[in-house]
């Protein structure tokens, strides 16, 4: 009954490598601090099984990055930067390799309120490089219940993003309340495909209707997404020998497709 009772595995997947960070921060130039650094990854990926969807590839990142802070008497002011560049080397030599070379930068204006609160706003431009399921995934993916398949001819995912945010750290109520918006140049999502018109599919994978699966395919659009997020607590009783509080916790984004509109 041993072998009879015994689970077997479906799929394995296998993830090895390391992770190198190095940072300093630099002596303050008269109201000026800060830090750089560089960061460096290597990671192999493996999958093996019936739900390898996505290919063995070895992935490389490396990056240089660094935070500067002015103080002044109303607040502070914060900004930063960090180039990275991205290698996906998959191991099937029908696919090719995927080199992206991205940038991110940001600022930040910090304002002291009366009564320990403060206003944050910031703002950064964004880049992305697509990951190896939105590259090279071809299969079945059991847990979704859907045929995912990848496109190697995306790009860098763009994004110009803003919040504004006001937070209250003493008192009765203490928390935080953020509004936020962000505006997005080829962002990457999957799109639902329809059988019985992707015949090409349908003859490299005539089961997957049978098994009941979605097709879904990694595409780009152009998109917004905005919202809020409130988190609250509400101190009721906070001695040093009893504490009760009431935390609420709201939050909703709503998202758009810009080229459908």
């Amino acid at each position: 009954e041993g072998e009879e009772g015994a689970r077997e595995i479906g799929t394995v997947f296998e993830r090895d490598g390391f992770d190198l960070r190095l940072s300093g921060i630099h002596q303050p130039i008269g109201n000026w601090s800060g830090a750089i650094g560089v960061d460096f990854k290597d990671g192999y990926f493996k999958a093996i099984g019936e739900e390898a969807f996505i290919p063995s590839n070895d992935k490389i990142n490396y990056a240089l990055f660094a935070v500067q802070r002015l103080e002044t008497l109303w607040g502070a002011m914060e900004f930063g930067g960090r180039l990275e560049n991205q290698s996906l080397d998959p191991d099937d030599p029908g696919l090719r390799k995927n080199d992206e070379a991205t940038f991110n930068l940001s600022a930040g204006i910090l304002r002291l309120l009366k009564n320990d609160e403060t206003l944050a706003t910031n703002i950064s431009y964004n880049q992305r490089a697509p990951n190896a399921a939105e590259l090279f995934a071809f299969g079945p993916h059991i847990g979704t219940s859907s045929f995912e398949i990848g496109n190697p001819d995306l790009g860098k995912e763009q994004s110009l993003s803003a919040d504004v945010s006001w937070k209250k750290s003493v008192g009765y109520l203490t928390g935080e309340f953020t509004l936020f918006y962000s505006d997005f140049q080829d962002y990457v999502f999957l799109e639902h495909l329809d059988h019985e018109t992707n015949e090409t599919f349908e003859t490299l994978y005539p089961d997957s209707n049978d098994q009941g699966l979605e097709i879904l395919k990694a595409e780009v659009t152009d998109a917004e997404f905005y919202g809020f997020e409130m988190d609250f607590r509400f101190h009721i009783i906070d001695t040093t020998s009893q504490r009760f509080h009431l935390d609420v916790t709201i939050d909703q984004t709503r998202a758009t497709n810009k080229s459908e509109n």
